[in-house]
Protein backbone atom coordinates (compact mmCIF):
# COMPACT_ATOMS: atom_id res chain seq x y z
CA UNK A 1 0.00 0.00 0.00
CA UNK A 2 3.17 2.67 0.96
CA UNK A 3 3.43 2.49 -3.03
CA UNK A 4 0.03 3.31 -3.69
CA UNK A 5 0.92 7.16 -1.55
CA UNK A 6 0.02 9.82 -3.67
CA UNK A 7 0.78 12.87 -1.35
CA UNK A 8 3.86 11.60 0.67
CA UNK A 9 7.15 9.48 0.69
CA UNK A 10 7.94 7.40 3.94
CA UNK A 11 11.95 6.63 4.27
CA UNK A 12 13.41 5.43 6.73
CA UNK A 13 15.66 7.34 8.72
CA UNK A 14 17.87 5.25 10.26
CA UNK A 15 19.59 4.66 6.98
CA UNK A 16 20.94 8.37 7.14
CA UNK A 17 24.04 9.36 9.10
CA UNK A 18 22.77 12.92 10.88
CA UNK A 19 25.03 14.43 8.08
CA UNK A 20 23.25 12.97 5.06
CA UNK A 21 19.90 14.03 6.35
CA UNK A 22 21.07 17.14 6.62
CA UNK A 23 22.08 17.83 2.84
CA UNK A 24 18.53 15.55 2.00
CA UNK A 25 16.63 18.36 4.03
CA UNK A 26 18.67 21.03 2.09
CA UNK A 27 17.92 19.14 -1.65
CA UNK A 28 13.90 18.19 -0.75
CA UNK A 29 14.12 22.13 0.45
CA UNK A 30 15.47 23.53 -3.06
CA UNK A 31 12.84 21.43 -4.66
CA UNK A 32 9.80 22.97 -2.59
CA UNK A 33 9.52 19.44 -0.14
CA UNK A 34 9.81 19.02 2.92
CA UNK A 35 11.22 16.18 5.22
CA UNK A 36 10.03 15.33 8.65
CA UNK A 37 11.33 13.43 11.03
CA UNK A 38 9.44 11.42 13.35
CA UNK A 39 10.57 8.02 15.36
CA UNK A 40 11.64 6.44 12.87
CA UNK A 41 10.98 7.57 9.36
CA UNK A 42 11.12 10.60 7.14
CA UNK A 43 8.22 11.54 5.85
CA UNK A 44 8.65 13.98 2.38
CA UNK A 45 5.78 16.04 1.67
CA UNK A 46 5.24 19.00 -0.07
CA UNK A 47 6.39 22.36 1.91
CA UNK A 48 3.88 23.50 4.27
CA UNK A 49 2.52 20.01 4.73
CA UNK A 50 1.98 18.44 7.74
CA UNK A 51 -0.32 16.39 10.32
CA UNK A 52 -1.35 19.17 11.93
CA UNK A 53 -3.01 20.87 8.61
CA UNK A 54 -4.28 17.19 7.77
CA UNK A 55 -6.01 17.18 11.36
CA UNK A 56 -7.60 20.64 11.27
CA UNK A 57 -8.95 19.73 7.48
CA UNK A 58 -10.64 16.78 9.04
CA UNK A 59 -11.77 17.79 12.14
CA UNK A 60 -13.54 21.29 10.27
CA UNK A 61 -15.10 18.23 8.11
CA UNK A 62 -16.26 16.29 11.15
CA UNK A 63 -17.53 19.04 13.34
CA UNK A 64 -19.80 20.24 10.59
CA UNK A 65 -21.51 17.46 11.07
CA UNK A 66 -20.91 17.25 15.13
CA UNK A 67 -19.32 20.39 16.43
CA UNK A 68 -19.71 18.97 20.12
CA UNK A 69 -16.66 15.98 18.58
CA UNK A 70 -13.73 15.75 20.81
CA UNK A 71 -10.53 14.83 19.05
CA UNK A 72 -7.89 12.71 20.56
CA UNK A 73 -3.84 12.47 19.44
CA UNK A 74 -1.32 10.37 20.26
CA UNK A 75 2.30 10.75 18.83
CA UNK A 76 5.99 10.23 19.76
CA UNK A 77 7.64 12.06 17.28
CA UNK A 78 8.89 15.55 15.99
CA UNK A 79 6.44 15.09 13.28
CA UNK A 80 3.44 14.77 15.81
CA UNK A 81 3.51 18.29 17.01
CA UNK A 82 1.42 20.17 14.65
CA UNK A 83 -1.13 16.84 14.96
CA UNK A 84 -0.96 16.98 18.67
CA UNK A 85 -1.24 20.87 18.78
CA UNK A 86 -4.73 20.26 16.74
CA UNK A 87 -6.25 18.20 19.11
CA UNK A 88 -8.38 18.62 22.26
CA UNK A 89 -6.85 15.78 23.92
CA UNK A 90 -2.95 15.30 23.20
CA UNK A 91 -0.68 12.18 24.17
CA UNK A 92 3.24 12.08 24.37
CA UNK A 93 4.35 8.48 23.85
CA UNK A 94 7.77 8.15 25.22
CA UNK A 95 10.35 7.07 23.07
CA UNK A 96 12.08 3.60 23.66
CA UNK A 97 14.61 5.24 25.10
CA UNK A 98 12.50 6.29 27.79
CA UNK A 99 12.51 10.14 26.72
CA UNK A 100 10.01 12.35 25.32
CA UNK A 101 10.05 13.95 21.93
CA UNK A 102 10.73 17.89 22.77
CA UNK A 103 7.32 20.34 22.51
CA UNK A 104 5.58 22.83 24.42
CA UNK A 105 1.93 22.23 23.72
CA UNK A 106 -1.31 23.45 25.88
CA UNK A 107 -2.35 20.81 27.50
CA UNK A 108 -0.28 17.54 26.58
CA UNK A 109 -0.55 14.38 28.59
CA UNK A 110 3.78 12.51 28.34
CA UNK A 111 2.34 8.63 28.70
CA UNK A 112 4.55 6.84 30.48
CA UNK A 113 5.06 4.43 28.24
CA UNK A 114 7.24 3.60 24.79
CA UNK A 115 6.02 2.46 21.50
CA UNK A 116 2.84 0.59 20.77
CA UNK A 117 1.92 -0.08 25.22
CA UNK A 118 2.29 3.79 25.31
CA UNK A 119 -0.46 3.81 22.66
CA UNK A 120 -2.37 0.54 23.87
CA UNK A 121 -2.29 2.19 27.52
CA UNK A 122 -3.82 5.28 26.02
CA UNK A 123 -6.65 3.69 24.18
CA UNK A 124 -7.23 1.38 27.34
CA UNK A 125 -8.04 4.23 29.50
CA UNK A 126 -10.04 6.65 26.61
CA UNK A 127 -12.36 3.50 26.36
CA UNK A 128 -12.57 2.29 30.32
CA UNK A 129 -9.93 -0.18 30.43
CA UNK A 130 -7.72 0.30 33.47
CA UNK A 131 -3.89 0.95 32.40
CA UNK A 132 -1.21 -2.27 32.55
CA UNK A 133 1.42 0.00 34.45
CA UNK A 134 2.54 3.12 34.53
CA UNK A 135 2.16 6.15 36.80
CA UNK A 136 -1.27 7.96 36.92
CA UNK A 137 -1.02 11.39 35.86
CA UNK A 138 -2.92 14.50 37.62
CA UNK A 139 -5.74 13.97 35.14
CA UNK A 140 -6.20 10.58 36.91
CA UNK A 141 -5.98 8.60 33.37
CA UNK A 142 -2.40 7.61 32.98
Amino acid sequence: RASLREYSETLLEESFTPDALDRMQEALAARGLSGAAGSRFVTVTGRGADKGQATRLLLDLFRHQDPSLISVGLGDGPNDGPMLAAVDLPYLVQRPSGAWTGMDIPRLVRVEDAGPAGFCKVIGELFGRPAESGAESDRGLI
